[in-house]
């Protein structure tokens, strides 16, 4: 009886040894994993992940694909994707100028971008400049002859000159504008563009904006009917994006890429907005530069978008 004992607990000891060992086997390669991940440098790659609302210092080459989590997901990421020296500075100049005014608006050299002066609601046969300058010389001739007339029968004689402006709250605006800018000026009226730009405070359009920032860093200035940069992975900040139909100029200033591929544009733009309408956009001399983000179905942009280069 005491044998048949002794090789009972004996045999009992001895499975329980090998189901032991056997346990330990079988969790031994999860300590591993487990081990593995705690040691492992994950750290480094989620700090490289930029969070949206801060801008990327960075310009070095990144290939997203290297974001790959543990899991096999990618990882969103707004990290650059190596831009030209002529697209940093151009992303550059573009912030310095975010929560400001646009700038005051100049005449491009031919064959470059419109400022307010051109023709309106394609009626030929004035120049808004010309009507700007006819409302103007109502102003001055009315100051020069005091109590013929009432303040709010000049307004009205005023607005009259400013037929291509359909919206009577625009024109109000204008004739607001003038009455405003002469209280510290004397009553020259401004002859041709540039001085009846400056007389009236007028800031850039979105287009003058994308394109004298483009030239002041070295680029190019390109119309909206330029080719455009069909391949998403071949766009870049520092290039333009341009909205066909309205039409709207703006410069890239960031891209988030998620599986390599570009999700979302964050975009600087000027005169974005409907307060005003000849053209449409802000009211010309309150007209400031913002930043935007525009999202991405499957990597594509809205219908009558496209992508330019801003140099050669």
């Amino acid at each position: 009886m005491k044998r048949f004992t002794f090789f009972l607990v004996s045999s009992l000891l001895v499975s329980f040894r090998k189901i032991k060992m056997d346990s330990l086997l079988f969790l031994s390669p999860i300590f591993l994993v487990i081990t593995s991940c705690q040691t492992s440098n994950l750290e480094p790659q989620v700090e490289n992940v930029q969070p949206q609302n801060e801008r990327v210092e960075s310009v070095e080459k990144y290939d997203v694909s290297k974001s790959e989590s543990i899991l096999g997901i990618y990882a969103s990421s707004w990290v650059s994707q190596g831009e030209t020296e002529v697209q940093k500075k151009i992303i550059k100049s573009a912030n310095t100028k975010v929560g400001q005014l646009s700038g005051q608006s100049e005449v491009g050299a031919s064959g470059t971008w419109l400022t307010d002066l051109n023709d309106g609601n394609n009626e030929k046969s004035l120049r808004d400049g010309e009507r700007l300058i006819n409302a103007i010389k109502k102003y001055r001739n009315w100051k020069m002859s005091p109590g013929k007339v009432l303040e709010k029968d000049i307004k009205i004689e005023m607005k009259k000159c400013l037929d291509s402006y359909k919206i009577e709250k625009d024109k109000d605006a204008i004739v607001a504008q003038i009455f405003a800018v002469n209280k510290s000026k004397t009553l020259d009226v401004p002859i041709n563009s540039n001085p009846l730009l400056q007389y009236l405070k007028i800031q850039k359009q979105c287009m003058e904006f994308v394109g004298s920032t483009a030239i002041n860093c070295g680029g190019i200035y390109r119309p909206y009917g330029s080719a455009e940069i069909t391949n998403p992975k071949d766009w870049r900040p520092g290039m333009a994006l341009y909205d066909l139909k309205t039409p709207h100029a703006m410069i890239i200033n960031r891209i988030e890429w998620v599986n390599n591929k570009p999700k979302t544009l964050e975009v600087i733009e000027a005169n974005y907005a409907s307060t005003f309408h000849n053209p449409i956009g802000q009211i010309p001399w309150e007209r400031k530069v913002a930043k935007r983000t525009i999202p991405l179905s499957q990597s594509q942009l809205p219908a009558n978008y496209k992508v330019v280069k801003l140099e050669k």
